[in-house]
């Protein structure tokens, strides 16, 4: 009698959890023993959920938004959308957003923490 196959998102789960290890040292075999285990751990506590996992946001821009930002100046705005495939709105919401994350970046915070600060008043 065949064996089923195994299911095709934990296999490739834990073919990225091995190479992580792999990466990390660890040798071949012990990273696909500790790579197996974790998907299986994964299977039994979440198998059967219909479950959805968020690309979440970016840490910061692209590395090509950095470079539109960087190389961005009035006379040369049709040549950057030229060459990015993007349209002259899409050029300013890159350099707004570009922008926005530099200022936050390098401001100086007021607070540490504001939560920490208004529980201190009570």
């Amino acid at each position: 009698m065949d064996q089923p196959q195994y299911p095709e998102v934990l296999e490739d789960l834990k073919d990225k959890l091995t190479e992580l290890l792999r990466e990390e040292g660890i040798d071949d075999k012990p990273a696909g023993e500790i790579a197996f285990r974790a998907t299986e751990m994964v299977r039994l506590d979440w198998g059967g959920l219909n479950l959805y996992i968020p690309k979440g946001r970016p840490l910061g821009p692209s590395d090509r938004d950095l470079e539109i930002y960087r190389r961005f100046s009035v006379e040369n705005r049709d040549h950057l959308c030229k060459e990015f495939g993007i349209t002259t709105q899409r050029l300013y919401q890159i350099l707004s957003a570009v922008d926005d994350y530099m200022l936050k970046k390098n401001q100086l915070k007021l607070f540490e923490d504001d939560d920490d600060s208004a529980d201190e008043e009570e």
